[in-house]
């Protein structure tokens, strides 16, 4: 029977600091010819595809809309070369911002679009929130609501945004209250490690509601195709098939909140068994493999590298 294929698109915080572009057949060629067409849309910077930790680790505006950038642009640039070794994905799925590129490799979006897009929602975020900074979190070891019981004596701005897995729950929020929830949940029975990554905003929080009205203003002039192959949302775990579905999809993606252990495991309800992660990420796969019950085929940037070295 021919396999069913989804491409999972992460987000730019997962983008691995020991990534070797080179070391991908293909990739650094892809990179540039996409980099090349973003230089006429948004300004590529000098260090836009320096690897995380190589440049300044403040958050400021400009490093996080490059970090974006680079995503993007790697993303689909991986998503490209794994189209040239497997059949057409059936279904896209995107990890937070990932959602740009799922778009595009499903012809939704344009290349064009998908990234004036992503830049404009990345500088408009900011403005509907208060000064940070902010935070989001990540508790792995116990429940959503085990870390539940711990939200509102670290501070009232706290939410949970994601159950990744089982027991890895990402929470988002002001940075100072994330890292007392941090504090409180580590000597916890059961949790093995917790994560404090700085944001810009608290992504997929309900402070960021507002932006629902400013993206449908911005979705207001984007052409918005039916995609070739369905999208499966994170937030609803619906597959998306319509332009207006995408629409929506696009509105509440920074608000609402993830499920992305659900999202894998619909895409085995809806019998893939490939998956193929596109970037320079393993954090998708990982999670893929340790989660996804039965057989299933999961590959990341280093299978490309062994499985299609030799090829043209």
């Amino acid at each position: 029977m021919p396999s069913r294929v989804a491409c999972l698109f992460p987000t730019f915080p997962m983008r691995q600091s020991d990534f070797e572009p080179d070391r991908v057949p293909g990739f650094p060629a892809a990179v540039d010819r996409l980099a090349a067409r973003a230089a006429g849309i948004v300004s590529i910077g000098p260090h836009t595809f320096d690897r995380p930790g190589l440049a300044s680790p403040s958050v400021s505006a400009e490093l996080t809309l490059q970090a974006h950038y680079a995503c993007y642009i790697e993303n689909l640039a991986m998503a490209e070369l794994w189209q040239r070794h497997y059949p057409p994905c059936h279904y896209v799925a995107g990890y937070s911002m990932g959602m740009f590129a799922a778009l595009c490799h499903s012809g939704a979006l344009s290349f064009d679009d998908g990234l004036r897009l992503m830049h404009a929602i990345v500088v408009a975020t900011p403005t509907v929130i208060a000064p940070g900074p902010y935070a989001m979190g990540v508790v792995e070891g116990i429940s959503a609501d085990e870390v539940g019981r711990h939200l509102a004596a670290s501070g009232p701005d706290l939410e949970i945004t994601d159950v990744y897995a089982p027991r890895t729950i990402l929470v988002s929020g002001r940075l100072n209250s994330v890292a007392r929830l941090l504090e409180q949940c580590a000597p916890v029975e059961g949790v093995v490690d917790t994560l404090l990554i700085p944001v810009g905003a608290p992504f997929h929080s309900s402070a960021l509601r507002p932006m629902g009205a400013i993206i449908r203003q911005l979705l207001a002039d984007v052409p918005v195709h039916r995609p070739r192959c369905a999208v499966l949302s994170p937030i609803t775990q619906q597959i998306l098939t319509s332009p207006d579905d995408i629409r929506q999809e696009v509105a509440d993606n920074v608000s609402h909140t993830m499920g992305w252990y659900a999202t894998v495991r619909a895409l085995v309800d809806v019998g893939v068994d490939v998956m193929l992660e596109c970037g320079a990420s393993v954090r998708l796969t990982e999670h893929a493999r340790r989660n996804v019950p039965g057989t299933c085929t999961i590959q990341d940037y280093r299978d490309f590298e062994h499985l299609f070295a030799a090829a043209p």
